[in-house]
């Protein structure tokens, strides 16, 4: 196995725990609120749709041409290793808030109309309120505020709904994810169907066990999936020419001097926003993710190594001058990241 196999391999693991954890802890709400029936029945069709999906993705593999495979996996991998990293920078910035897996139960209790007191009950034993609604596709946070119900009492939500959305955005990241690793480091069709499997083991306990999920501390698991999709895209878009011990430790090396930044200023007030996103700009954020940085990276970094200019290819994998394209990135990337979330709260 080469070391980007296995750094890919790494990362699918990584996110399999990350994701799974964060739907069984949905999932296990759910549960807990209309019982396992009513979960296993909202299941049913996601899970289809997700065994279907990872079909298709097996015959993406099979059928698409390697080169094409390995480029097109690479870009996939490097794009969401960078979103993830973007997400990492805000967190270790003190920018977002750390989640609490209790606190996402009881709203997830609270919506389904099983948690929560009176008219104008505030939480005591929980005081955040819970995560935006697509956080689950990217790294997820929590507003350090007291959960509160309104005036009125809260419209039950749908158990499909709650389930069905836990489901579809834990398995959905993971086969795209797992597919792109397949494609660009690891050529065997069954992996997706292998991490999915492993998705389904982690959240499966969340329907018998009626408490939120336990694991690794959020900031740490999620900035592991981070540096590791982001190493082993730019290893793999490069094709060598960045080689994975500096792909893993300059983004390491980026979160860690924003972690001091923030041990040395107050962190930044963390904004309320929880206003539910629409299906379309859920898909647009799947998707494209919420920074157009991050695409600009890719496909600079994309150009450069595909440029036709034969004394610049032959730099580009002789000297440092791919580590050095990706040093400038990853600042541009992280150094604008933590600029605007500075600029886009208010003390």
């Amino acid at each position: 196995m080469t070391p980007v196999a296995g750094v890919g391999l790494a990362a699918v693991g990584m996110l399999v725990a990350v994701e799974g954890r964060e739907a069984r802890t949905r999932v296990a709400a759910v549960a807990a609120s209309r019982g396992r029936g009513a979960v296993l029945r909202a299941a049913l069709l996601p899970g289809l749709g997700l065994v279907a999906l990872a079909g298709g993705a097996a015959g993406v593999l099979v059928l698409l041409p390697r080169g094409w495979a390995q480029l097109v996996g690479a870009v996939v991998l490097l794009a969401a290793g960078l979103q993830w990293l973007v997400w990492a920078a805000r967190r270790e910035s003190g920018v977002l808030a750390g989640r609490d897996e209790g606190v996402v139960f009881e709203g997830v209790r609270l919506r389904m109309g099983a948690g929560g007191g009176g008219v104008g009950h505030t939480s005591q034993s929980h005081p955040t309120s819970a995560s935006h609604p697509t956080s689950a596709s990217h790294p997820t946070s929590l507003a350090r505020t007291p959960v509160r119900t309104s005036l009125r009492a809260p419209a039950h939500a749908p158990a499909r709904t709650e389930t069905a959305g836990a489901l579809l955005r834990a398995g959905a990241e993971v086969i795209v994810v797992t597919t792109a690793v397949a494609a660009a480091a690891v050529p065997r069709a069954w992996l997706p169907a292998s991490a999915l499997a492993l998705v389904v083991a982690v959240i499966a306990p969340g329907v018998i066990r009626h408490r939120p999920a336990g694991g690794l501390p959020e900031r740490p698991a999620k900035a592991a999936v981070a540096v590791l999709l982001t190493a082993v895209g730019a290893t793999a878009v490069t094709a060598g020419a960045v080689g994975v011990l500096p792909a893993l430790l300059l983004p390491t090396a980026g979160l860690f001097v924003l972690a001091l930044a923030r041990r040395k200023a107050p962190p930044a007030p963390v904004p309320d926003g929880d206003a539910p996103a629409t299906r379309l700009r859920a898909l647009r954020e799947f998707v494209l993710g919420d920074d157009l940085a991050v695409w600009c990276a890719v496909a600079v970094l994309v150009v450069a190594v595909r440029l036709p200019v034969a004394a610049f290819h032959r730099a580009f994998h002789r000297c440092p001058a791919a580590e050095l394209l990706l040093t400038v990135l990853l600042l541009a990337v992280l150094s604008g990241t933590a600029r605007r979330a500075r600029t886009s709260t208010t003390p």
